[in-house]
């Protein structure tokens, strides 16, 4: 089952629940109990694809200052993370 984040409209805690994906319902906020609650839009991660690249780079292929070689090959870039 996947973990989603909530928002509570009242006191603004945000929280995580796991709940089954066919659950539409908004579920009560931990720390007031209020119903009035949404899901976010959580942030996906992923495992980058393609080859290794030798250093930090920008999709222009020009370096990123100040960034770090993360493996993900071009497009990676330390300021876009």
């Amino acid at each position: 089952m996947p973990i989603y984040e909530y928002e509570c409209k009242k006191c603004g805690i945000v929280f995580e629940e796991i709940v089954s994906s066919c659950t539409s319902k908004t579920l009560p906020c931990p720390q007031c109990k209020s119903t009035e609650t949404r899901k976010l839009i959580s942030r996906v991660g992923g495992i980058g694809v393609g080859k290794m690249s030798s250093g930090p780079a920008c999709s222009s292929g020009a370096a990123c200052p100040g960034s770090h070689a993360c493996g993900a090959g071009a497009g990676c870039c330390g300021a876009a993370m």
